[in-house]
């Protein structure tokens, strides 16, 4: 099979748009007038993926359009078929946009009601519209012709900006012939795909120390699933990568132990070779810690001399053990530190020699730095230490010697 000038056996694709063209109105404004530009530069290039069943098209897979020189108005692309056989054929194709001749591209800039040439004939753009072509979206210049003859239908939309072909849609039915397809831009140089990011944490607001799960839905400007991008959120110094879960979605988890209180906000920025990357961001709300402390006595009423133990427990409001805490237990005027047992736990022993009869308020208080303080207390009571057998028998004897002595002075007087 020789290779087309314009890409379709037989010349299909100019043939079909010449024909239409035949029931296009004239613009009232000459060609020769019209001030047409080029948009494209050298080295841009469209890919298409070729589909459907127009005759001639069956058998390829891929078109691929660059742009090899420019001079004034007139254009050089390399045209390159792929063949679904694996098979690729190249050919040069030159035209001036000023008269037209390829639809591969027209006159840059055109708007709804612009006229454009095409051989002897002008077309007139009917729409300027918005649609989404190898990843991003643009606005395009639609050519919409349904009477080329009583079958026949054809949809031709080009960038607005640049001039090239996006997609070119046919659809014939009769009696004696029907098939339908055409070409769509895949791929493209002369634009980034967008990506799509939106983002969300498991919660906006948290105790520092929490974790916080950020999540993010990846996807090109039609609405399809991205998978290998980098996706990372910044939260001041803070960087944090999301994981690739697949199917577009990314995850990550963010510590809070090393961040101040106060109110954030999250940068997750997704990144893709090929992609323009996005932004999207998040406000997240760093509240205190506050702490939960519980006590324990080994008892509540202690005989003065004794000592006892106070224990101690703190943890956060979601029952997490806290470590590192001060906590410092005060009976009266006397205040001890419990020594940190780790897990939360904190004890400390104490002699209750020093300390007078009566009945206390034990307050213990957690405090830590960074932390909203917390305290508990239990009462307390401490009673004198019974009297010691010794000390009974040394009353008796001093009475009993305090009574000896009294008989013997009065026999003495006797």
């Amino acid at each position: 099979m020789t290779f087309s000038v314009t890409l379709m056996e037989e010349k299909m694709m100019r043939y079909i748009i010449a024909g239409i063209l035949v029931a296009v109105i004239i613009s009232v404004v000459p060609i020769w007038a019209a001030n047409y530009s080029v948009g494209v530069e050298m080295g841009d290039w469209i890919k298409y993926d070729v589909f459907g069943t127009v005759p001639g098209l069956e058998e390829y897979d891929w078109v691929k359009m660059e742009v090899q020189s420019l001079s004034g108005t007139e254009i050089t692309v390399l045209a390159t078929i792929h063949y679904k056989d694996g098979r690729e054929e190249t050919n040069t194709l030159s035209w001036d946009v000023e008269t037209g001749r390829e639809p591969w591209i027209i006159p840059a800039d055109l708007s709804k009601g612009d006229a454009f040439p095409f051989e002897y004939a002008t077309l007139i753009v009917n729409d300027t519209v918005t649609r989404t072509y190898a990843g991003a979206s643009r606005s395009v210049n639609l050519l919409n012709l349904t009477e080329y003859d009583i079958d026949t239908e054809m949809f031709a939309y080009w960038d607005q900006t640049t001039g090239g072909l996006v997609e070119l849609f046919l659809n014939k039915s009769s009696s004696t012939e029907s098939w339908t397809g055409g070409y769509k831009a895949i791929e493209t140089n002369i634009w980034a795909p967008i990506i799509q990011a939106t983002a969300e944490l498991s919660s906006d607001t948290l105790t520092q120390g929490e974790t916080v799960t950020i999540s993010a839905v990846v996807k090109d400007d039609a609405g399809s699933p991205i998978e290998g991008a980098t996706v990372s959120a910044r939260i001041d110094d803070k960087i944090v990568s999301l994981s690739d879960l697949g199917v577009g979605n990314y995850e990550g988890i963010l510590e809070t132990t090393d961040l101040p209180v106060g109110t954030y906000s999250i940068i997750i920025t997704v990144e893709k070779a090929g992609y323009e990357s996005t932004q999207t961001s998040h406000i997240l709300t760093v509240e205190t810690l506050q702490l939960q402390v519980t006590m324990q006595l080994s008892t509540d009423t202690a005989t003065k001399g004794e000592v006892m133990t106070v224990s101690a427990n703190v943890k956060d409001l979601g029952g997490n053990p806290i470590e590192g805490v001060t906590v410092t237990v005060y009976i009266g005027d006397k205040a001890l530190d419990l020594l940190d047992q780790g897990n939360g736990n904190y004890q400390a022993t104490i002699d209750t020699s020093d300390v007078d009869e009566g009945t206390y308020i034990v307050n213990i208080l957690a405090h830590k730095e960074g932390c909203e303080s917390n305290q508990t207390s239990q009462n307390l009571t401490v009673k004198a230490a019974p009297e010691t057998p010794w000390m009974l028998y040394g009353g008796v004897a001093a009475v009993i010697v305090v009574v000896a002595i009294v008989l013997y002075l009065i026999r003495k007087r006797f």
